[in-house]
């Protein structure tokens, strides 16, 4: 279920010839990408339910913006991101 095929294919620009031009594409099982899609949404909302993640961590949990996003964000809350 998990098995791949892995294809090299050649960057832009790159000689076809040049190993280091390569770029590796792994074709896996539809069946399995829905699969492992559907056991991390679930991790997720259980993660964010039990408030596993620290509140620094935000930036990478889905639904929320990047670093820079929400340095801006803390900066301006007078709560510093934490509930009162």
């Amino acid at each position: 279920m998990y098995e791949g095929r892995t294809w090299l294919l050649t960057k832009k620009g790159k000689e076809e010839k040049d190993e280091r031009g390569k770029r590796p594409i792994t074709c896996l099982n539809t069946f399995y990408k829905v699969v492992s899609a559907l056991v991390a949404t679930k991790m997720s909302e259980f993660v964010n339910e039990a408030k596993l993640y620290p509140i620094e961590q935000r930036g990478g949990v889905g639904g929320n913006k990047g670093c820079r996003e929400q340095v801006i964000v803390d900066d301006a809350d007078p709560c510093g991101g934490k509930a009162t």
